[in-house]
């Protein structure tokens, strides 16, 4: 299962997945008190979702590195942000609250 996610220090999605490959998680856990769902199609990381289940800090492995991506709660408001070159996107959490990722 590592090889679709990792959540050591961060959440890393599909950190050892061939770029042909047509794959899904849903509600994984991860590490810190998450559920992570996600889909990976050709390469490219698509749908992610990431429930917290506790008051938090949630820090990701940027999955589209050189393009700028929003994370928004169930409402739709802009919760953090981060651009092409961040390695990282870190927000705080709230415990039943789902984030979207989206790139821009």
């Amino acid at each position: 299962m590592e090889n679709l996610l990792q959540s050591y220090q961060a959440i890393w999605l599909f950190p050892a997945v061939p770029p042909d490959q047509e794959l899904a998680i849903e509600n994984f856990a991860a590490e810190g008190g998450f559920r992570v769902s996600a889909k990976c199609r050709n390469g490219e990381i698509n749908d992610v979702l990431i429930r917290s289940l506790v008051d938090g800090q949630c820090r990701v492995v940027h999955p589209w590195p050189g393009r700028s991506v929003a994370v928004t709660d169930r409402g739709g408001k802009e919760i953090a942000s981060a651009d092409g070159s961040s390695r990282f996107i870190e927000f705080p959490t709230r415990a039943g609250v789902t984030y979207r990722f989206d790139p821009r």
